[in-house]
């Protein structure tokens, strides 16, 4: 389980995976405006990462404020999907949000996976690791993860103003065979 919402693009899911309040929610609200179905709010199930990693769905209610959604229906339109009704789909890509307030455009690069186990390992839902046979499982999985899919950083200033540059950004560095225009 990751800490991740999620949407889906022709090539598959994209997880937006962050702290509380780095903007999941609204990444997904925002995308859903632009014709891509949301696939998961705060919680992505995935599969052990054998050959390929897929996503499965779980029930969600996707949660922003009022405030949020106000602002996202007048810079990006009004919300067009839901999400598919799939029983799984492959894993496309993961993107590991961060803030910062004094960046002038949004920057989305590519990340080893050497980079992006510790940083994926920080958005698991786990439960406990004192278990030292589990913690071993977890660590694996998140290994596999990590090398089968491919992770993005991305870093951005923290305004509605600069979400359309942002949302172009992510599609045309992560997704852009699917690229809703």
């Amino acid at each position: 389980m990751l800490h991740a919402s999620a949407i889906v693009t022709e090539a598959g899911v994209v997880a937006f995976c962050g702290s509380s309040g780095a903007g999941k929610s609204t990444l997904a609200a925002a995308f859903s405006r632009r014709q891509y179905p949301v696939w998961a709010d705060d919680a992505l199930a995935v599969s052990p990462p054998d050959a390929a990693v897929a996503a499965f769905p779980l029930p969600f209610r996707l949660r922003i404020d009022s405030e949020a959604a106000s602002r996202l229906d007048a810079i990006v339109g009004a919300p067009a999907q839901t999400r598919s009704r799939q029983v799984q789909l492959p894993l496309r890509a993961i993107a590991l949000l961060g803030r910062n307030a004094s960046l002038p455009t949004p920057s989305v690069r590519s990340i080893s996976s050497q980079a992006a186990l510790l940083r994926l390992l920080e958005q698991a839902y786990c439960f406990s690791l004192s278990d030292k046979l589990r913690k071993k499982r977890l660590v694996e999985s998140f290994l596999g993860l990590a090398s089968r899919v491919d992770t993005y950083e991305i870093t951005y200033a923290p305004r509605f103003e600069q979400l359309p540059a942002l949302l172009r950004s992510i599609e045309a560095a992560i997704f852009p065979e699917s690229a809703a225009g």
